[in-house]
């Protein structure tokens, strides 16, 4: 095993119940894993395994009940957001009154930064995600495709200006 001091994320002996006594769900048991810059991994398992359940973990959105979850070439865990990790939810949650550049642009207002430089970035994303042409339309005229990909730019990292 490689040495963890340059992981992104590291996980050791993680596991993650649900829930107590008779009525508690165990969705993650003795999880060992380090995800290192430039590697890509793939999580693989029925329905119900706790794939999602691991990766709240690991993002984390989500503490272990045993083990312990940290992120050394990151920092502390109030560090990762905003910051350098976004996270990309399995089905994109976007505002439906709200036209793509605002979704883009709600979490950068949010995050304290003005209007206008909230919107460049925002405008800037979509552009890097080849989405100009879909900032003013709704969700619900967007494919699922689009959705994600407008999740996407949602996500990217961003540093309050």
């Amino acid at each position: 095993m490689r040495p963890t001091d340059n992981a992104l994320v590291h996980g050791s002996d993680v596991a993650r119940t649900f829930g107590g006594g008779t009525a508690a769900v165990v969705a993650v048991h003795d999880a060992h894993c380090a995800v290192f810059p430039g590697d890509h991994i793939a999580v693989m398992g029925t329905s119900g395994s706790g794939k999602s359940t691991l990766l709240h973990l690991l993002a984390g959105l989500d503490t272990p009940t045993v083990g312990a979850v940290t992120w050394p070439a990151i920092g502390t865990r109030a560090q990762l957001r905003p910051g350098p990790i976004g996270v990309v939810f399995q089905s994109p949650s976007l505002m439906p009154p709200l036209t793509v550049l605002e979704n883009v642009t709600l979490p950068l207002l949010l995050l304290g930064m003005e209007r206008d430089v909230a919107q460049s970035q925002a405008s800037q994303a979509l552009g890097t995600l080849d989405l100009e042409e879909l900032a003013e339309k709704l969700p619900e005229e967007l494919s699922g495709g689009q959705a994600q990909r407008v999740a996407i730019a949602e996500s990217s990292p961003a540093v309050p200006g």
